[in-house]
């Protein structure tokens, strides 16, 4: 989730946890700490699995219910949810927003290597298994080789750029001399303004001044 949010850009993507909404309703019902349920710590896990039967039976009452809440808070034009576990959610997406899915795969070993342990009763529940039979759009492959995985990354990330209509998602840079005034600052103001994805690199002959322009009131976000 956060390398393909990288790749795309904060202003274009943001990630949506559905166990966001989940774990802030239960903590408000049972009067815990939220801030630690959001954390893998041993706090979590005293309450995991009490608070997957909570989710379900939220769920099967209001199957949308925390993908709502999640899509409320939404501000940007792609929204990644890191976190769909189950059939419901997965429809809630496919049925009303333009939507790509995507399964990340890893070995059993691979996984234990990376300090993943088994637990009866929570790791077989319908929210750690419950789409392992269900057919995504793309299947990315975690197993260990960084520079496949990265190729893929890229690749999705201008799939997702493309049915979202927006244009490539690498980064683009421009770089405007003589930008610390005059014609040379208006341009780079105009394009922070049209070209939110760009990042404008301000030259100047003098540092001072050209640090000056950055830290201009009217100069935005550089």
């Amino acid at each position: 989730g956060k390398r393909k949010l990288e790749m795309l850009g904060p202003k274009r993507a943001a990630i949506g946890r559905l166990s966001g909404p989940l774990k802030k309703a239960y903590a408000d019902e049972h009067g815990l700490d939220y801030a630690q349920l959001l954390s893998d710590g041993p706090y979590k896990e005293q309450y995991r699995a009490d608070m997957i039967v909570w989710g379900e039976r939220r769920r099967n009452e209001d199957p949308g219910f925390f993908a709502r809440l999640v899509v409320k808070e939404a501000n940007t034009p792609i929204l990644i949810i890191s976190d769909a576990r189950r059939k419901t959610d997965m429809d809630f997406f496919t049925k009303r927003f333009r939507t790509l899915t995507v399964r990340v795969s890893a070995s059993t070993a691979t996984r234990e290597g990376r300090g993943f342990k088994f637990t009866k009763g929570v790791d077989d529940a319908e929210s750690e298994c419950g789409l392992d039979q269900y057919r995504h759009d793309r299947t990315l492959d975690n197993d260990g080789d960084a520079r496949a995985l990265q190729e893929a990354l890229e690749t999705l990330a201008a799939d997702i750029c493309l049915r979202a209509g927006l244009g490539p998602a690498t980064p683009r840079y421009v770089l405007v001399t003589g930008g610390n005034k005059g014609i040379g600052f208006a341009i780079c103001e105009k394009i922070l303004k049209e070209h939110p994805d760009c990042t404008v690199l301000l030259g100047a002959r003098d540092e001072a001044r050209g640090r000056a322009a950055v830290d201009a009131p009217s100069a935005g976000d550089r």
